[in-house]
């Protein structure tokens, strides 16, 4: 679902299942997930999507910390 979709709320909710699943020690889980990944995938919809994500993430952050730093900047000047 996650490669499915443009909402970024449902994205993250789906990126945190997928980390409960491989974090949480359900082997029959993270081997479900796998096969997924391995069979299912074949395009890389799930990969490139939380590439996508970790991507504007970064961006977003990125702006951020540069209009942080301006700020400060302008108030030591």
């Amino acid at each position: 679902m996650i490669g499915e979709t443009d909402d970024a709320e449902i994205q993250e909710e789906c990126l945190l299942v997928c980390i409960s699943l491989v974090l949480g020690g359900n082997n029959l889980g993270q081997e479900t997930f796998f096969k997924y990944m391995r069979d299912e995938d074949t395009d890389n919809k799930f990969l490139i999507t939380i590439k996508t994500i970790l991507t504007k993430n970064f961006d977003l952050t990125k702006k951020f910390m540069q209009e942080k730093n301006a700020k400060l900047e302008m108030q030591y000047k």
